[in-house]
């Protein structure tokens, strides 16, 4: 398990791209960026990044289940991230980040149910310990009353939406989707739910240029397009999602720490319980 097979390195690192991508994210809303343009801007480095690498490594080829997953997966994403990313304007990146790359929960009780993947001991525990880092930090101080905490409703909904998500990059795996043009596919599709939302006139969704946008949006869109391509590559070799999955949403580890160092954010005893439960149960769920 712990032998650096080439699923096992893709996934570490698609971690460390994940994570400093989150923390920038937060950067370009502290910095009075509007998060649903900031993460339309990430579409088009995306979709770059996603072709050159797809063109370098000859696996541009676009298939069946490239145009029926491609979409689905676009717009759970866009659900997903937009959830997240407003999240972030609401409460702090350390405690945000965490409950929303929880989403293995979703996605390994998905892959599990469905996909027949193993269910030994061990992830029975990380699941467990998982669970009691949500509620550690979801509902703690005050919380347990609905509604009493809007950035940690909005990245519960986003740790549904997205486990839902990457169930359906493993059975897009299955399918026999190349990683950079499912990418392709799912990035346009995001982007094109992007257009949607800002020309209809009951949305509330509006592009605002500006130097924030511009500046986080690309640059985020660049490490999410690495990060998603590694770990739709990982998946399409035969790793389970139950496995990579947790591996990859450690990400919050090094989100959480940036946001520390550099934001200045606070820890107390209820984050810091929830980020033991949580490392404690990725631990567990690689053995």
């Amino acid at each position: 398990m712990f032998g650096l097979d080439l699923p096992l390195f893709l996934a570490l690192f698609a971690f460390a791209f994940q994570g400093t991508s989150d923390f920038f994210l937060k950067s370009g809303v502290v910095r009075k960026g509007d998060p649903f343009s900031i993460m339309a801007m990430t579409v088009p480095s995306f979709i770059l990044t996603s072709a050159v690498f797809g063109a370098a490594l000859g696996a541009l080829e676009f298939n069946r289940a490239t145009f029926l997953y491609g979409p689905v997966t676009g717009v759970l994403s866009f659900i997903a991230m937009n959830l997240f990313i407003t999240s972030l304007k609401h409460g702090e990146a350390s405690v945000n980040t965490m409950l929303f790359r929880l989403s293995f929960i979703v996605t390994s009780f998905l892959t599990i149910g469905f996909l027949g993947e193993s269910a030994g001991w061990s992830k029975w525990l990380g699941l467990a310990l998982a669970s009691g880092a949500v509620c550690s930090v979801a509902l703690g101080g005050g919380a347990l009353r609905v509604g009493s905490n809007k950035g940690i409703t909005l990245a519960v909904a986003a740790l549904v939406s997205y486990g839902i998500n990457a169930f359906c990059f493993k059975l897009a795996a299955l399918n026999g989707v190349q990683a950079p043009a499912f990418s392709v596919v799912t990035s346009s599709c995001f982007g094109l739910a992007s257009i949607i939302l800002h020309f209809l006139p009951w949305g509330g969704f509006r592009f605002q240029a500006s130097p924030a946008v511009f500046r986080y949006g690309l640059l985020t869109g660049f490490l999410m397009a690495v990060m998603f391509n590694c770990i739709v590559w990982a998946m399409s070799l035969g790793a389970e999602a139950s496995v990579v999955m947790p591996i990859l949403q450690l990400s919050f580890v090094l989100t959480a720490a940036l946001a520390v160092i550099s934001l200045k954010e606070s820890v107390n005893g209820r984050k810091a319980l929830g980020f033991t439960l949580a490392i404690a149960a990725l631990i567990v769920f690689a053995l």
